[in-house]
């Protein structure tokens, strides 16, 4: 029993990390394609889609983990520590063993997962950071994503080496990883979730309709106003996509212009030869007839 729980402890924090932060930077990834794709036949991103997004993270998880415990399975390691009187009993002597998840090319699997949730991580902060400049509260977690990156980044540069450093001390390596664990998780909850909920509350219950204006749009202050920079941007952005696909049409409509006055010419340039070239003798005169006009 004891490779399936060192199993499944590896494979509960890789699943858990996927859903919570696939979740949230799929939603992400569709506000950012909503909010900076300006093509007026957008194609709409489904909930499915989200789905399928967790579902692929998961997939790569599930790939990971068996490609390792199919090749590499864990096996148990044992260490026997210094040995230390009895406290109470001076012919007892303890002996602690402890045991270790162990497993070939470990290392290499752990850097891979480690590679893979960063990037991951990186991915999201892209996203959050793109999406900014979103002025819908509903859609705009681009703040509380970053925190959430933030904190985790920083709980895992912290927790790795102390893992490493308190091996052999297993009630405090268990203690520090779950208060990084617990920590991590509650802050991301509250980070994405509190503000939702202080938002309904502040503007009242989501039935009526002014409540869901207000829930859903942020009224424009006086510096946003003032500031009209991001739409700017954005309809500047707008104008030259649509600059530069009329000019590449008509550069081929020039093209095609060119193309026929060239095949114009050859064609008129031959017909002139060919007249040119043929013999008087094969010149057909058209005999002109004269009609005798009398007069009274």
């Amino acid at each position: 029993a004891f490779p399936f729980i060192c199993s499944a402890r590896a494979g509960l924090l890789m699943t858990g990390f996927s859903f919570a932060f696939g979740a949230m930077f799929s939603k992400t990834w569709r506000v950012h394609s909503i909010f900076t794709d300006v093509k007026l036949n957008k194609k709409v991103i489904r909930d499915y889609q989200l789905f399928m997004v967790v579902g692929v993270l998961l997939a790569i998880d599930i790939a990971i983990m068996s490609t390792w415990q199919i090749f590499y399975p864990f096996y148990r390691a044992t260490k026997q520590m210094e040995p230390y009187p009895h406290p109470t009993s001076e012919d007892i002597v303890i002996v602690q063993e402890n045991e270790y998840c162990q497993s070939e090319k470990m290392t290499i699997f752990v850097g891979i997962i480690y590679v893979y949730k960063g990037l991951l991580l990186v991915f999201g902060a892209f996203l959050a950071w793109e999406t900014r400049h979103v002025s819908i509260p509903a859609l705009n977690d681009s703040k509380h994503i970053g925190l959430s990156v933030y904190n985790v980044l920083i709980m895992c540069i912290m927790g790795a080496p102390i893992a490493h450093v308190l091996a052999d001390h297993k009630d405090a390596l268990f203690v520090l990883i779950s208060i990084f664990i617990i920590f991590c998780t509650t802050a991301t909850l509250c980070l994405v979730f509190v503000p939702k909920l202080l938002e309904l509350r502040r503007n009242g219950q989501p039935g009526a309709a002014g409540s869901r204006i207000r829930a859903t749009l942020r009224p424009a202050t006086t510096h946003e106003c003032r500031d009209p920079g991001p739409e700017l941007e954005r309809r500047l952005k707008e104008l030259r996509q649509y600059n530069n696909r009329y000019r590449r049409t008509l550069q081929a409509k020039e093209n095609e212009l060119q193309m026929l006055l060239s095949k114009l010419g050859s064609d008129a340039s031959s017909e002139s030869s060919t007249r040119e070239s043929r013999s008087p003798a094969q010149r057909v005169r058209l005999p002109t007839t004269r009609e005798n006009i009398s007069h009274p």
